[in-house]
């Protein structure tokens, strides 16, 4: 234990786990450590305390997953968002003071380099056909968005589905949340629950992480396929090019 506290030797997660019972160590701090513990990197997040607690364990979540899984109700998820179409959506959302505003734009495309980095996590997406459509700013932000998205959906790593109107409503959509997967075995997953204003993250609770892992399945199994998705898509695009 000394040469892990003096920086000698570098902590595991089961290290940290037994540390932070140790030392009794609350959960919410304990959260953000574990998190840190399983990234194994400086976690570049610390520059954003002014977003809350919340939002930070979240990111840290993030960072070390090896397949994140999302369901999207409302909006576009940050991960796939120009920086354009994340500050109108900011400003729909916030009536914060603008620097704030700009500190969340920052960080959702600071979270990006998951998408772009080759050595990133698996990343599976259902989105709402209705959050797809959604008008987020002016016709430009919108046909720049999802374009991005088309040249998004290229990439082997990201399976991207939309949810359409016609598959009806079910009690999976009620909530938009996120599911991390880990690297190892003997990591448990964690379910990170979300509105525009906060973050509820779930872990060592199997019984609950197992019902919205089922969810997203299910979700998936109503979803357009990969194929279908990109053709909306392209459609939408074309559609915002005939209105302009």
């Amino acid at each position: 234990m000394i040469r892990i506290e003096t920086g000698a030797l570098v902590a595991s997660v089961s290290d940290v786990r037994a540390l932070l019972q140790y030392y009794g160590i609350d959960d919410a701090r304990a959260d953000e450590l574990l998190a840190i513990a399983k990234s194994g990197t400086e976690p570049w997040w610390d520059g954003y305390a002014a977003l809350g607690q919340p939002l930070r364990k979240v990111l840290a979540y993030e960072d070390s997953a090896s397949h994140i899984r999302q369901f999207q109700a409302v909006m576009i998820p940050c991960l796939l968002q120009t920086g354009d179409y994340a500050r109108a959506a900011a400003e729909a959302y916030d009536v914060r003071e603008s620097r704030l505003i700009e500190l969340q734009v920052q960080v959702c495309l600071r979270r990006q380099e998951l998408v772009r980095w080759d050595g990133g996590p698996e990343l599976s997406f259902v989105v709402a056909e209705d959050a797809i459509c959604r008008r987020v700013g002016s016709d430009e932000i919108m046909r720049t968005q999802l374009t991005h998205l088309l040249e998004l959906t290229d990439r082997r790593r990201i399976d991207f589905r939309i949810l359409p109107l016609a598959a009806g409503v079910c009690p999976e959509m009620t909530v938009s949340f996120m599911v991390f997967e880990f690297h190892s075995d003997d990591e448990d997953h964690v379910v990170s629950l979300a509105d525009p204003h906060d973050h509820v993250l779930v872990r060592d609770d199997p019984e609950t992480v197992s019902k919205y892992l089922e969810a997203f399945e299910v979700l998936k199994e109503s979803s357009l396929s990969r194929c279908e998705s990109t053709e909306i898509l392209a459609r939408l695009v074309e559609e915002v090019d005939r209105g302009r």
